[in-house]
């Protein structure tokens, strides 16, 4: 799931200036590039050096938007008690429904976080079958237009299938493709071929196979 999530980062980098200014963005960038592949190493780095807190990457980033659409909680409750504010995403990342809806009815519904995600995205990152079905209950967009993916997509690729059933209950559309023009399914046959059940719920035409013919 990290690698499929990884391909909706930016790979651009602002242009460096002097020294100094060259190896604070580096000591950032490496920050924010561990918030994604190694939250306990972020933590372990944002020890030492707590400013890395509320800083962002030359692609513009935080540890706080890596930590949620990746659901690393650990990390994100640690970011929150080194004074960084969690906004509805994080809220929702961290399974703090109360929090998440708070902030949804003060502000506009059909919100995308970064890389263009959904909010029951980070709903479904949350782990929490609860989560998902206390957005959706409050009005939580299946899948906005402008949205880089589906939150079935999000529940098909860390294997949840009562995510993937509350989804399909509450309306998602099965067809509908992420940024490269794969759907769910295709994102189901690529990370839990074993699963038929996943695949079935998810719209599969034969179960019985485990993986699609070349």
């Amino acid at each position: 799931m990290d690698l499929r999530m990884a391909r909706f980062r930016s790979s651009a980098h602002g242009a460096p200036g002097r020294e100094g200014s060259r190896s604070r963005r580096q000591s950032i960038d490496h920050f924010v590039h561990l918030a994604h592949q190694s939250p306990m190493a972020a933590i372990a780095l944002m020890e030492r050096h707590s400013s890395l807190s509320m800083a962002t990457s030359s692609w513009g980033e935080t540890a706080l938007q890596a930590a949620s659409h990746l659901g690393h909680r650990k990390l994100l409750a640690r970011l929150v008690e080194c004074g960084v504010r969690p906004d509805v995403f994080a809220a929702t990342a961290m399974g703090d429904v109360a929090a998440a809806t708070a902030m949804m009815a003060a502000g506009p519904k059909s919100l995308c976080g970064v890389h263009d995600l959904p909010l029951l995205h980070f709903a479904v990152m949350s782990r929490e079958i609860e989560t998902v079905e206390a957005l959706i209950a409050v009005g939580a967009p299946l899948c906005p237009s402008a949205a880089s993916l589906s939150p079935l997509h999000s529940a098909a690729g860390i294997g949840s299938k009562p995510m993937v059933r509350a989804l399909v209950s509450a309306g998602a559309d099965l067809s509908r493709t992420d940024a490269f023009g794969q759907t769910a399914l295709d994102w189901a046959y690529d990370l839990r071929a074993t699963d038929p059940e996943l695949l079935e719920l998810l719209g599969a035409p034969n179960v019985r196979v485990a993986r699609r013919s070349a």
